[in-house]
């Protein structure tokens, strides 16, 4: 490799460490933004326990997106020597902007200098994407493109998600469903193949598949015409909290399409991983999959994955659509954040079951604050503690 190659690898790696230090603050600062504007909303409109929640909320995603900024600035930095005047400067006008924003918003969440000073972030934006467009990289993440193979539910299949008090306020506050990254369920066979798949020579190898489950998350419904207690004991042991009911249908209206990434949503497959086998050749697959032991979740999963521009694996290059400076590197060098959220409209909840160890403080508050946003969907007492009449 004669030196002006070396320049452009490293120049591609020095941009995609940039873009990527981006792309882990960006979700944040746009949570922030859609939270500072609900507070602004409640504060006007007089709603105060949605309001106390969501000011709850713009405090924790302020303290977080300052943490991530400082790895932003930090990145750029040391990457300047790389990336150029030109482009570092663009980066830093970025960063900039938005520590510009973030301070006024500070002081004046929703008022007209913050307006401005928004204004001016997606100015520097377009700049930034101009410069980088010049240099010949696109910050596009990749996605697989074969088609998974999980099998649909009917569009009126009831769906219930059980949540305590701190999930259902973010889910309330974000207008956002949370994905858990699914090397952080708990479960060791997550993303993984049978068995006797593994003894086919077939791609991808396993070694493959385990460092694929960085980039997948899921976010998982119980499927069930009635409320379960196996679920309430599961999910909240006894402590206050709530069970939200939707159908596939509604659901599905009612969640946003990613800007970037792929949604895939169908029901959960129960299989002996030690006898049987499925078809796993598309990699989507196995994430619809899980051991007969937990066939008691009657599952129903919404899976969104996406790998970042620095990354594609060598087995992967069939698939995926990757840019044109994607280098390989291992997924443990790569951040992943814990989690990710894609916007839903709230419409979207038809019922919400208050739990039967919950008191009626906790009750009226949950009606308060669904009172709140807008929405209407009936609030009720689990139907667990009503009592025989023999």
């Amino acid at each position: 490799m004669n030196d002006k190659d070396n320049s452009e690898v490293g120049l591609a790696e020095a941009l995609n460490a940039c873009w990527r230090a981006l792309e882990l603050w960006e979700p944040t600062l746009t949570m922030l933004l859609r939270v500072t504007h609900g507070v602004a909303q409640a504060r006007e409109h007089r709603k105060p326990v949605l309001l106390n929640a969501l000011t709850n909320k713009a405090i924790e995603f302020q303290n977080q997106s300052m943490e991530e900024s400082r790895n932003f600035r930090q990145t750029v930095d040391s990457h300047a020597g790389i990336l150029g005047e030109e482009m570092t400067g663009a980066f830093q006008d970025f960063y900039n902007g938005w520590m510009s924003y973030l301070s006024i918003w500070a002081q004046e969440p929703a008022g007209p200098a913050a307006r401005k000073a928004y204004a001016r972030v997606e100015e520097v934006y377009r700049a930034l994407s101009e410069v980088s467009r010049r240099t010949g990289f696109s910050p596009i993440t990749s996605v697989f493109q074969d088609p998974a193979t999980a099998e649909d539910a009917e569009d009126s299949t009831i769906l219930w998600r059980y949540l305590d008090r701190e999930k259902f306020t973010d889910l309330l506050t974000t207008c956002s469903l949370y994905f858990c990254r699914v090397d952080l369920f708990g479960e060791p066979f997550e993303g993984s193949i049978p068995a006797k798949a593994i003894t086919h020579d077939i791609y991808p190898m396993p070694a493959d598949r385990e460092f694929l489950n960085h980039f997948f998350f899921a976010n998982c419904w119980h499927m069930n015409s009635h409320e379960s207690v196996a679920m309430w004991k599961l999910y909240l042991r006894d402590e206050p909290g709530v069970a939200i009911q939707t159908t596939v249908r509604r659901l599905a209206s009612c969640l946003d399409k990613p800007r970037v990434g792929r949604l895939d949503a169908g029901c959960v497959e129960y299989l002996d991983y030690g006898t049987d086998l499925f078809d796993w050749l598309g990699p989507i697959n196995a994430y619809f999959r899980k051991r007969s032991e937990y066939q008691h979740e009657r599952e129903y999963r919404i899976v969104y994955h996406s790998f970042p521009p620095d990354y594609h694996s060598e087995t992967s290059r069939q698939v995926l659509a990757v840019g044109p400076l994607g280098t390989a590197v291992k997924h443990e060098n790569i951040p992943m954040p814990a989690g990710v959220r894609i916007p839903v409209d709230l419409s979207f909840l038809e019922r919400v079951l208050v739990s039967p160890s919950a008191s009626y403080d906790f009750q009226r508050w949950t009606a308060a604050i669904i009172a709140d946003t807008g929405f209407m969907p009936e609030v009720v007492r689990s139907a667990l503690e009503q009592r025989p009449r023999f």
